[in-house]
């Protein structure tokens, strides 16, 4: 046999079912390999769809919360606004000539979310927003004042 016969060898024609004359229809095998993964890829796709469909709705339900909670993060805002009045009383801030550097390096770092808005506006103002961010500022009385506010919340030299 030579290469037709080999060519012959590896081509099955499917036989036709018995008592009929017609052949079946002949698929080639990458067609219906393709079929396979074009269906097994279908339901990988809607199982991942699924899966983001269910965590869209986890995300976006509605909690209740207890008036305890509510409660609590008050009293967390209010101690946190009156450790600020002590600290500002207590620590006396050096004068801003006596440090050797004429600027100083804060940077903002993890801790409370819920601060007291008076907090949050004195971050604001030394562009320390989100957490881990740093800025340079300079070394003046209101700005060591500021730091010493927002102390806490923040780390700086």
């Amino acid at each position: 046999m030579g290469a037709d016969g080999e060519e012959a060898s590896r081509i099955v024609v499917p036989m036709a079912v018995e008592g009929t004359s017609e052949q079946l229809a002949f698929v080639e095998e990458s067609k219906l390999q393709k079929r396979k993964e074009n269906a097994d890829w279908a339901v990988r796709n809607r199982e991942r769809r699924a899966v983001k469909r269910q965590r869209i709705r986890d995300e976006h339900k509605v909690t209740v919360r207890r008036p305890e909670d509510f409660v609590a993060a008050f009293r967390n805002k209010e101690r946190d606004f009156l450790r600020m009045r002590t600290r500002l009383k207590v620590r006396k801030q050096p004068p801003a000539e006596a440090l050797s550097s004429k600027l100083v390096f804060a940077i903002r770092i993890p801790g409370s979310v819920d601060l007291h808005p008076h907090i949050r506006k004195v971050l604001r103002k030394l562009r320390l927003t989100t957490v881990l961010t740093g800025v340079f500022l300079r070394a003046t009385e209101l700005t060591l004042k500021r730091l010493l506010v927002v102390e806490p919340f923040v780390t700086y030299g």
